[in-house]
């Protein structure tokens, strides 16, 4: 037998070996590890993501001449609180979803309460993201 021929049946019994470990590990219930992220070479534990601020800023911004009403709970079927200016400073508290809205910056079912009573869509507060900013209510 020559050395080519010795080296291809070697190659291909390892890859059946392979093969057969992998097809009896599927069996068994072996699956891939879950493994934690780590933060360096020396494997320690990423710290968990930081949690959203306690509140975030916020201003108003809707069209000219309008006001944003602040509602009793996040849906524009709610009973109004009271009405905030175009410019307004608001405090948001917290953040949850709620009935579908379309404002200035778009369609979202994300509101925003105030620290100072009373729910407003956020798709018409900047507070320079598209996403949460607060916790969740």
């Amino acid at each position: 037998m020559s050395r080519s021929t010795r080296t291809r049946r070697t190659i291909a019994a390892s890859l059946a070996a392979v093969a057969g470990v992998g097809a009896l590990g599927g069996a068994v219930g072996v699956g891939p590890a879950t493994a934690r992220p780590t933060c360096d070479d020396l494997n320690v534990l990423c710290p968990p993501p930081p949690s959203p601020p306690k509140s975030a800023p916020g201003t108003v911004n809707v069209a000219a001449g309008y006001t944003l009403s602040v509602r009793a709970r996040p849906t524009s079927a709610s009973a109004k609180v009271r009405s905030l200016p175009d410019g307004a400073r608001v405090r948001i508290v917290c953040q949850t979803i709620g009935r579908k809205m379309t404002g200035t910056y778009g369609t979202s079912r994300l509101w925003n309460k105030l620290s100072k009573g009373g729910y407003v869509a956020d798709v018409y507060v900047y507070t320079g993201s598209d996403g949460r900013v607060a916790r969740t209510c």
